[in-house]
């Protein structure tokens, strides 16, 4: 019982980092392309 009990908490603390990180690669990803553009312009 307490296996089930620990691995249903780790499987909600995981996913409550798996959405923070998701939505910090989201602006990364933001940044990222912003840059790239940029960059892409500059590099011939």
């Amino acid at each position: 019982m307490i296996g089930i009990v620990l691995k249903e908490g780790i499987k909600v603390e995981v996913s409550k980092k798996m959405e923070k990180w998701a939505a910090q690669e989201l602006q990364y990803a933001d940044l990222g392309d912003t840059r790239r553009k940029k960059r892409q312009q500059f590099s011939f």
